[in-house]
């Protein structure tokens, strides 16, 4: 007694039931004699002991499933028949599709309170996303959530503590890709295991708090962000945002700037933020003619802004890169210094890679001494080969020389600038479009924005993450 039964196949007799299809390695859908359907958890003795504890805590405090029968098998160990979801149910990384933001957050809530009520009977619990559900009851306004399991449930010792961030992380991947241009990049950072999370700690207390002030951020949609918009986010692991932003937009007239700190250099959010105010402050009076070398000029100017503060501050090193954009009616510049990069996704072709980065490996491919392959396998690999600020040199009189392009836009589509935080998870001109495809149809720039600066925290945000999205129609 008290071994695990293992995945039981259909047509496995346990108890009165009879296996209709396993689940996963420890419960499985079965059948009554009556005809009722019911959820098989099997597991050693004592673990599905504790489990049916915690499901009879629940009762009346939270939805959850009942205990229909507890019972033993002299060969393989425990098991619990539990009540299937009330009708009308559906798994909850389904219903993530179509669910508003503020439903997210009441269903999270909900969850916070199924572990303060286990919390209460010094029980923990861990969950898979499987053992979610959710209800909408008759007349109810809002869904609620239904918990299936009170899987991996054991007994908690003296002043222990439930370990609630590990309870959210679990569905942090599924809303990350589920809901990817719904929620705001604060709740990422409340449900993915992040350099801000670790600080916060793991306690019911400590979540409730990031998810309140994730709750903060959301908002009501901007009518102003419909065909413009800029979002920049610090990313998981780092310790401060290094990168800038700034969008403008009015009519068939628009200015886009995102620049990327170099961490290498002293204060490269500094460096960051004055390139693209500098950079945005020119656009915003430039003309439709000469485009690609108002743009170029713009940067330019950006670099001697940035130099002139590098001696202000007693020769500390300051440097960004940046890309930059003005749309003046069907006509469109790009300009760049480093590796920010500008996409555009066009509405009925193909999306393409408007920039070409001032790297290393570009430069080292360009001449054909290497392939791709022995090219990524040095360490300068990803090493910048120009930049804005005295990282280039040092002197307002050494210019970091942009390059600048200007194209016709012949028909709808997207413009995406961004920081390598994004494409290095997305580096493709296809990696770029599929994430905004997942947007959903007719997205504004508002809601792109969001759903690209998700998409890189939902593989890991190992960098900050800028984007500036611009929808021409």
């Amino acid at each position: 007694m008290g071994a695990t039964i293992r995945p039981a196949g259909p047509g496995t007799a346990i108890g009165r039931y009879m296996v209709v299809a396993s689940r996963s390695h420890d419960d499985a859908l079965a059948r009554a004699a009556d005809g009722s359907d019911v959820l098989l958890a099997t597991g050693a003795v004592d673990a599905i002991g504790v489990e049916a504890r915690a499901l009879a805590t629940l009762e009346g405090r939270a939805p959850a499933a009942r205990v229909l029968e507890l019972g033993e098998d002299p060969v393989a160990g425990g098991w619990l028949a539990l009540s299937p979801p009330p009708a009308g149910s559906i798994a909850f990384a389904t219903w993530l599709e179509d669910a508003a933001a503020s439903e997210i957050f009441a269903l999270l809530d909900a969850l916070l309170d199924v572990v303060a009520a286990l919390e209460d009977a010094h029980l923990d619990v861990n969950p898979r996303i499987e053992d979610y559900w959710v209800h909408v009851a008759d007349g109810a306004h809002r869904p609620s959530l239904w918990l299936q399991r009170a899987r991996g449930a054991s007994v908690l010792s003296g002043r222990e503590r439930i370990d609630a961030r590990a309870v959210v992380e679990e569905l942090g991947p599924t809303l990350a890709y589920r809901a990817l241009a719904v929620i705001p990049p604060t709740l990422l950072h409340a449900v993915l295991p992040c350099r801000e999370s670790a600080a916060q700690g793991t306690t019911l207390e400590a979540v409730r708090r990031d998810l309140a002030r994730a709750r903060a951020t959301l908002g009501a949609p901007n009518p102003a962000r419909v065909r413009c918009a800029g979002l920049s986010d610090i990313g998981l692991l780092r310790e401060r945002n290094e990168d800038a932003v700034s969008v403008a937009h009015e009519k068939d007239r628009a200015v886009l700037v995102v620049c990327d700190g170099i961490s290498a250099s002293y204060r490269a959010d500094l460096a960051a933020k004055i390139a693209t105010a500098t950079i945005a402050e020119l656009l915003a009076t430039a003309n439709g003619s000469a485009m690609g070398d108002s743009v170029a000029e713009a940067i330019r100017d950006a670099h001697v802004a940035i130099c002139t503060e590098h001696h202000s501050l007693g020769g500390e090193p300051l440097g960004t890169t940046a890309v930059a954009a003005l749309r003046v009616g069907t006509r469109l510049a790009v300009g760049w210094v480093g590796d920010s990069r500008a996409y555009w996704i066009d509405a009925h072709g193909p999306a393409r890679l408007l920039t070409r980065d001032h790297s290393w490996l570009n430069d080292v491919l360009a001449t054909g001494l290497a392939s791709i392959d022995e090219a990524l396998q040095s360490p300068y690999a990803h090493a910048l080969t120009r930049c804005l600020g005295p990282l280039e040199g040092g002197d307002p009189s050494t210019q970091a020389e942009p390059d600048a392009i200007e194209l016709e836009l012949t028909g709808p589509g997207t413009l995406i600038l961004c920081s390598d935080g994004l494409w290095n998870y997305y580096p493709s001109p296809e990696d770029v479009a599929g994430l905004c495809a997942l947007a959903g149809p007719r997205p504004t720039a508002e809601t792109l924005a969001r759903a690209l600066v998700n998409g890189a925290l939902a593989r890991g945000g190992q960098d900050n993450v800028t984007v500036a999205v611009l929808i021409v129609e």
